[in-house]
């Protein structure tokens, strides 16, 4: 289990009751609540023409200030930044936009679902009540920015400001990333797909002969995928052979995951035990008897699409281990309890407010917290 040392903010709505029931008479209230998104739209992670194109795609510097400072200075005495602009990898005007309504469909879902804990009775004006919430990315800025326009969202727009005084904390960034996964490395066996890809992507952008004769997978899938994003590749441009084969390494990874418990355990472990772990505390707190007064409530993790895949994967989680996740993509876990103390993870795809089940749980009902631990972390 992974120890984090967190820092709290309070959501200003108080959230209304939500009860859950397989059955008639069982009734569940919500422990905790964590959404794992993946970085919205960005630039092409290496230089790719039209430069002016992708350069006008980023957020102007007000924008950028106001997710990162609490006052954006106005007047003669603004501060003066410089006109050095980073373009390529970076965090564009959609994916903000893109992260913020992310964050808007968090607040209603949280507002209309139900608390983590029981709220306190009597608020002041002063102190409202609110979720305690901890707020975890990666320290490049595409990252950081994603997770501080998704948690501006959860505010109204008049005290939309205060999110910049939220903190993120990037000190889980390695768990985040799931570099590889032993004994699936696929690159050799696609060899020559690859450089096919290549050469109809540098036919169809008129680059130079060469520009992508050295790419690999992910790098080609980057392209393609920032391109379709913004509408340079227009549906049906592109060979549905070409995008398949761009498709095919992630998702091939995922699959192998998916029918190898112990591959997936060795390979995404780490991010595993990081997002199970506030679950089993927030379980823990559930328990009859105890207070989970000052308990995280609410967790939003922003990492990588591919390590949002394999998270899926390993979880068999097919659905969206099936597909690409599209920037900004997430996914909820819901940790609930029973009248017993008993605890339960339920899976949903906000978005849609569809709800996923592991492919080995065949019952109704949620999925007993107990059992999804035994299923994943004792394979390690």
């Amino acid at each position: 289990m992974v120890t984090l040392h967190t820092e709290r903010l309070h959501l200003l709505r108080r959230p209304a009751a939500r009860c859950f029931g397989s059955a008639p008479e069982t009734s569940f209230r919500v422990l905790h609540t964590q959404l794992l998104l993946r970085g919205g739209a960005r630039t092409p992670r290496q230089p790719l023409r039209p430069e002016n194109f992708w350069k006008a795609t980023l957020p102007d510097e007000a924008l950028r200030r106001r997710l990162v400072e609490e006052i954006v200075p106005q007047g003669a005495r603004r501060k003066h930044f410089s006109q050095t602009v980073e373009i390529w990898g970076q965090l564009t005007t959609r994916g903000i936009d893109e992260a913020q309504a992310a964050g808007m469909r968090l607040e209603r879902w949280l507002a209309e679902g139900g608390s983590a804990c029981q709220l306190p009775a009597e608020t002041s004006e002063e102190e409202p009540a609110g979720l305690h919430a901890t707020v975890v990315a990666s320290p490049d800025s595409r990252s950081t920015l994603t997770a501080r326009a998704t948690v501006s969202g959860l505010f109204p727009p008049d005290i939309r400001h205060l999110a910049a005084t939220v903190p993120v904390d990037t000190s889980a960034a390695a768990l985040l990333r799931v570099q590889e996964c032993p004994g699936s490395n696929i690159e050799e066996e696609t060899e020559h797909a690859r450089q096919d890809a290549a050469l109809d992507l540098t036919e169809l952008w008129g680059l130079e002969a060469d520009a992508l004769q050295g790419c690999s997978w992910p790098q080609l899938l980057d392209v393609a995928e920032c391109a379709a994003t913004f509408g340079l590749l227009p549906q049906g441009e592109l060979a549905e052979a070409t995008l398949q084969a761009v498709l095919a390494q992630p998702l091939r990874v995922a699959r192998r995951l998916g029918a190898d418990p112990e591959l997936a355990a060795r390979a995404v472990g780490p991010l595993l035990e990081f997002t199970l772990a506030p679950c089993i505390e927030a379980a823990n707190f559930g328990m009859p008897g105890l207070t989970s007064e000052g308990a995280e409530q609410l967790r939003i993790v922003v990492l990588p699409g591919f390590s949002l895949l394999c998270w899926a994967a390993a979880l068999n989680l097919l659905r969206p281990a099936r597909s690409w996740p599209t920037p900004a993509a997430c996914l909820m876990v819901e940790t609930i309890a029973n009248e017993a103390g008993e605890a339960f993870l339920r899976f949903w795809q906000p978005r849609d407010v569809y709800e996923l089940r592991p492919a080995w749980y065949r019952d109704k009902g949620p999925v007993p917290l107990d059992s999804l631990a035994r299923e994943v972390l004792q394979k390690k």
